[in-house]
């Protein structure tokens, strides 16, 4: 065995039926999403009956785990990828997308900094360089990619605490917010409930007793 190779295990050969039979149950969801009933046809009451169990004291056959998981998911499951769900913020994604979340499952990164993967922060790079030429934002500006809507808002509400305070002269990463001048913020009814959320995360929970509706 040449330096440096690693000796095969056999593992990839048996891999193949089992993506293989996956494939084929995304396939035939997929094909069949368009005309099924939008909701869950399934209870909850009857997800838990095909899929509750003991815990095992040995695993389960992987092709019966995906099988039964299929099985659950082909009436469990919301039809968000169909073209008449139109809940929340939610959108069906292209085939190509699908497809290459595959692939990115297939590669297991952990992307949270370049040498943990190369290929995940080049991508984000390119990425973010597009979202820039799309909005008409300046090459130089950075781009972070957050987990969700409440890190966004997280991550907005302090970049505009900091531009705000900085204008007035206050340094808040030094100093801290009290003191500032930073006035009592103001919400709606037609607010997210990501926004009470994201407040008391900034450490300005005093201030939501006072917010005016």
């Amino acid at each position: 065995m040449k330096p440096g190779t690693r000796q095969s295990t056999g593992e990839p050969k048996m891999r193949s039926p089992l993506l293989s039979q996956a494939a084929g149950h995304a396939d035939r969801y997929l094909s069949a999403v368009c005309e099924r009933h939008v909701g869950s046809i399934l209870s909850g009451d009857e997800l838990r009956e095909l899929l509750s169990c003991p815990l095992p004291d040995d695993s389960e056959e992987s092709i019966k785990v995906i099988d039964e998981l299929a099985r659950a998911g082909a009436n469990g499951t919301t039809a968000s990828q169909g073209p008449r769900y139109f809940g929340f913020v939610t959108g069906g994604s292209l085939p190509v997308a699908t497809a290459a979340d595959w692939l990115v499952s297939a590669w297991d990164q952990n992307a949270q900094v370049y040498v943990m993967s190369p290929l995940a922060s080049v991508v984000e790079e390119i990425a973010a360089s597009w979202l820039k030429d799309l909005l008409g934002f300046p090459a130089e500006w950075s781009v972070g990619f957050v987990t969700g809507a409440q890190m966004a808002n997280f991550t907005g509400l302090l970049a505009a605490r900091h531009h705000l305070l900085s204008q007035v002269g206050w340094d808040v990463e030094r100093d801290g917010l009290f003191g500032g001048g930073l006035g009592v913020p103001h919400r709606d009814k037609t607010r997210h409930n990501h926004c009470p959320k994201t407040k008391t995360q900034e450490s300005t929970h005093r201030c939501i007793d006072l917010i005016r509706y």
